[in-house]
């Protein structure tokens, strides 16, 4: 799967406003890892104490924070 960045915005929306039961809330973060490579994607939506660890400021993410954040770490990630 290859989604763009708003396909990417879309699902870190329905997943924050919990828009599907369990199962599909499941597949979207799923969707999310595989996309963004990103493994710990659903430690940034429900725990980003455990995402960002000593670094965490403490404030909510909105959706659209999230994925910056993502693709942040890809770029960076990208350019070692």
């Amino acid at each position: 799967m290859d989604l763009s960045e708003p396909e990417l915005l879309e699902l870190f929306d329905a997943v924050c406003e919990v828009r599907g039961n369990q199962e599909l809330l499941e597949y979207w973060v799923r969707c999310l890892a595989l996309n963004t490579g990103d493994d710990r994607i659903s430690d940034l939506i429900f725990w980003p104490e455990q995402y960002f660890g000593a670094g965490y400021d403490g404030r909510e993410l909105n959706p659209a924070e999230m994925l910056e954040v993502v693709l942040s770490k890809r770029r960076a990630e990208g350019t070692q």
